[in-house]
């Protein structure tokens, strides 16, 4: 829970009006402790949201975020709020959460067209893809607009987005052609590879996946000398980060570059199998790579916050080749990484989860 200190400096920095400042702090308070159990931050959130847009968007999205009970009202208010902001950044994602809020109600759908369209023009990549999709398929009270629709598909993809990716790729195999010479099946592979579910779906019932297709991992093999530090790290992700032995053996083979748990420990045990490369065997160049990587599959497996992931591959380090496990300073590295957040950083970690809902919402047409 939040300390003392904590709340005080919330208070202070609310009556000061110093509202970045606010943000920069409650967004991680919230993300470290998943959500707000006694109640006492979100009461200080809530108030502030009645003076502050910034604060107001962090108000209305903890109630998607870590199932705020009976606050719905308040939490469309809130967003809608935000979304009037002249920072285009807060009326982007008070917008996308405001859509994605509304999507499953169909009388709400006209809303949630228009609010898709402010949030994609206002530069959200998923936007485009959500809206790139309405657009083909003219559902939602929106005109039917191919050309247009594939415009925003492509932006969404060029920008990064694997919903976009998707989107464009089951779009082109649907309609039998091809847009600004892409490749709909490496669209989906390299979406896959992300993460993304029903892009795996869609490979797998096109036979161009294996049934047993493994989560995100680092892109090369790490081989542990021996199980026991393997064996350990199970059991620190375990202690310290709440999670299921199974899902932590996989995390584990992840994060060293193999598909599954018993292939690590085979490898491990197996003397004529080379091991590392170890940390400590990495240049700074190398390293800070290898902890981006592996940061992306713990977000990937543990549904967190980029630098919270980072916070964790730091105080872990899955790849030594010290032989004990010893997670320490976690909160602390969190704080720390949290400090070089800014207030756009804080809403798009907030954002998180909203857009792994939408990612499962057909606004176009029905997933694959």
């Amino acid at each position: 829970m939040a300390s003392g200190k904590e709340l005080k400096e919330l208070e202070a920095l609310a009556e000061a009006g110093l509202w970045d400042e606010f943000v920069h702090k409650v967004g991680p308070i919230l993300e470290r402790q998943g959500g707000d159990p006694d109640g006492r931050v979100y009461e200080i959130l809530d108030r502030a949201a009645e003076s502050s847009t910034e604060a107001a968007l962090v108000a209305g999205m903890s109630y998607f975020k870590f199932a705020r009970p009976n606050m719905e009202v308040d939490a469309r208010r809130h967003l809608l709020k935000a979304s009037r902001s002249e920072n285009p950044s807060y009326a982007r994602m008070a917008n996308f959460a405001l859509a994605t809020h509304l999507a499953s109600d169909e009388k709400h759908w006209p809303e949630v067209a228009a609010r898709m369209e402010e949030a994609a023009f206002l530069g959200d990549v998923d936007a485009m893809a959500a809206f790139g999709a309405i657009r083909i398929s003219g559902r939602m009270g929106v005109r039917a607009d191919v050309e247009d629709g594939e415009e925003w598909l492509v932006m969404s993809s060029d920008g990064g987005s694997v919903r976009g990716s998707y989107e464009l790729a089951m779009h082109m195999i649907n309609s039998k052609r091809l847009l600004d010479e892409k490749n709909p099946i490496e669209l989906l592979l390299a979406s896959a590879q992300a993460g993304h579910e029903p892009s795996r779906k869609a490979l797998f019932e096109m036979g161009l996946l294996d049934e047993d297709a493994h989560d995100p991992m680092l892109p090369y093999p790490v081989t542990p000398d021996g199980a026991g530090r393997t064996t350990g790290l199970v059991e620190a992700f375990v202690e310290h980060f709440d999670i299921e032995p199974e899902t932590a053996m996989e995390l584990v083979a992840a994060l060293h570059g193999y598909p599954d748990w018993e292939l690590l420990l085979a490898s491990a045990g197996d003397p004529a199998k080379r091991k590392g490369k170890f940390d400590e065997d990495c240049g700074a160049e190398e390293m800070v790579e290898r902890e981006r990587l592996q940061a992306s599959v713990v977000q990937h497996f543990l549904h967190m916050p980029s630098f919270v992931a980072e916070a964790v591959v730091e105080t872990v380090r899955p790849t030594s080749s010290a032989p004990d496990v010893v997670v320490k300073d976690f909160e602390r590295a969190v704080e720390r990484r949290s400090r070089n957040m800014t207030v756009d950083d804080v809403g798009q970690s907030m954002m998180a989860m909203m857009r792994s809902v939408m990612s499962g919402i057909g606004l176009g047409r029905k997933s694959v």
